[in-house]
């Protein structure tokens, strides 16, 4: 049994383990969060530096990031 979430603290669907970013996020557009709210943007662009480590990145110029973290948002 998944706990609900507190009123106080959103979390991303994310946080519950086995559910990945891209599932996360479209729930997230499901129950209608902004695509600019922080709470999408933040693990947005950490799946897209986690996205650019599994190609072999240690990081990401911002010049880069931004683009690919639109991309995947």
């Amino acid at each position: 049994m998944v706990p609900a979430p507190s009123r106080r603290k959103p979390i991303l669907a994310r946080d519950i383990r086995g559910i990945g970013f891209k599932t996360a996020d479209a729930i997230a557009m499901k129950l209608g969060i902004e695509k600019t709210a922080t709470i999408r943007v933040r693990p947005g662009i950490s799946y897209a530096l986690t996205e650019a480590m599994d190609e072999g990145h240690c990081g990401l110029p911002t010049e880069e990031l931004i683009p690919l973290a639109e991309k995947l948002l």
